[in-house]
């Protein structure tokens, strides 16, 4: 089995109440979970049209399962640094971690019923879409908080 394989807990309902921003919260963590955490927020008060081409605003659904997944691998990559948070365009959230020729990125749209993977090791470059599965990022994301 992956290390990650699979979502359904994020998304279940039991995970959060819809309509409750404190799902965002969670127990401290790395040092910069805190901003983190408030990347994320930040999101959620982007107003639709937020980019000027009609992008609708960031689900809350996504910011919850960004927010679990973060989690979960800071779980079991201790010295995994903090990931770049960027709204999609389709109202979803990008987490992306670069060091050097490294780069590992977790696209996660609105609704999150699944992610879209993007792993680049130099000239090696693997991407994965509308998956439930990390392995690819994840294997990067290890060499990452090991450099």
């Amino acid at each position: 089995m992956a290390p990650f394989d699979g979502i359904t807990e994020a998304t279940s309902p039991s995970s959060a109440p819809a309509d409750d921003i404190a799902a965002l919260s969670g127990p401290t963590g790395p040092s910069w979970w805190t901003p983190f955490l408030e990347d994320v927020r930040s999101l959620l008060d982007l107003r639709e049209d937020w980019d000027s081409y009609g992008a609708p605003k960031i689900g809350l659904e996504a910011s919850q399962v960004a927010t679990h997944l973060v989690r979960m691998l800071a779980a079991r990559l201790t010295s995994m640094p903090r990931p770049r948070v960027s709204p999609t365009a389709r109202g979803g959230i990008e987490l992306e971690w670069e060091q050097g020729d490294l780069v590992a990125t977790i696209d996660i749209p609105s609704h999150a019923s699944h992610v879209d993977v993007y792993a680049s090791e130099g000239d090696r470059e693997t991407e994965v879409e509308r998956t439930s599965d990390l392995t690819p990022a994840f294997r990067t994301l290890r060499k990452i908080a090991a450099a």
